[in-house]
């Protein structure tokens, strides 16, 4: 929806200079109202509340940066469909922080045969530098156990 409101404009006297595939997902905020705007806002709020709470007393929220290993980008370039589902699977885990306005950082911590994986520290928002120390304390983990 606010991508919506900051693109429209420019989206539509534009549209060639944006990836199609971008396009038609900014173009789905066209279709939101007034009140499904403020529900979510209202809502996302909340949830934010929640998060801050229930992460007072931890220095971070671990969790895989992708669900999965990264797919190959051929098949994703030849067919749409394919593309849009896998890539809001991908961002599913890194959109769950945006949405609650928090930060994060992403640590490669595959073993030297694996495959490339990365670990995701994530905070509330305002806790940037805090997260960057325990970022820093992880890393220096994961360094021992290579």
């Amino acid at each position: 929806m606010e991508a919506w409101a900051l693109h429209r404009e420019r989206l539509t006297m534009r549209e060639r200079e944006y990836d199609p595939r971008v396009a038609t997902r900014i173009k789905r905020g066209a279709a939101a109202t007034a009140v499904d705007y403020l529900e979510l806002r209202s809502a996302r709020a909340a949830m934010i509340r929640q998060f801050e709470a229930k992460m007072r007393d931890y220095d971070a929220w671990l969790l895989p940066t992708l669900p999965v290993i990264a797919p190959l980008l051929e098949p994703l370039v030849q067919d749409d469909e394919l593309y849009l589902k896998t890539n809001l699977l991908l961002l599913r885990n890194p959109s769950v922080i945006n949405f609650l306005d928090g930060c994060a950082v992403t640590l490669p911590c595959r073993a030297s045969s694996g495959a490339p994986v990365g670990m995701m520290l994530a905070a509330p928002a305002m806790r940037d530098h805090h997260l960057l120390r325990a970022s820093l304390a992880v890393e220096q983990v994961l360094e021992a156990a290579r």
